[in-house]
């Protein structure tokens, strides 16, 4: 992590968060699944795991901070877009059951025997330090 104080100046800083910027988005470039999504060959396996987790976990999760945010805005116009997108989350179910139609299509393997995979320790979302 970049200490700002040891930075002598916002150029500085600057350049080494670019450069910190770069070697991540080098990394996520590198990855195979990313590749894949990239170039629409993702590997089926991790397709569906991610598909799934983010149908199931991260989504619905989202939606509740953002209902929160919304409950909880001090000015009552900000309400509105917070609510706006929690109301995505009724079409969670629809878009696992399209999910599921297109996996089959294109012979994705899905486990069958669950309809909600567990969560997966990348997707849990941790209360206080870690």
């Amino acid at each position: 992590m970049v200490n700002p104080k040891t930075t002598a100046s916002g150029a500085g800083l600057r350049e080494k968060l670019a450069d910190t910027m770069a070697l991540g988005t080098g990394r996520l470039l590198d990855d195979p699944y990313y590749r894949g999504l990239a170039d629409g060959s993702p590997p089926g396996r991790a397709l569906a795991h991610c598909t799934l987790q983010d149908l199931h976990h991260l989504l619905p999760n989202y939606g509740r901070a953002h209902a929160r945010c919304a409950a909880l805005a001090p000015d009552h116009r900000h309400a509105p877009m917070f609510s706006r997108t929690t109301t995505s989350l009724r079409y969670c179910a629809v878009r696992a059951e399209g999910f599921a139609r297109a996996a089959s299509r294109l012979s994705v393997p899905l486990d069958q025997d669950a309809t909600e995979p567990p969560i997966a320790p990348a997707t849990l979302l941790r209360k206080g330090p870690a």
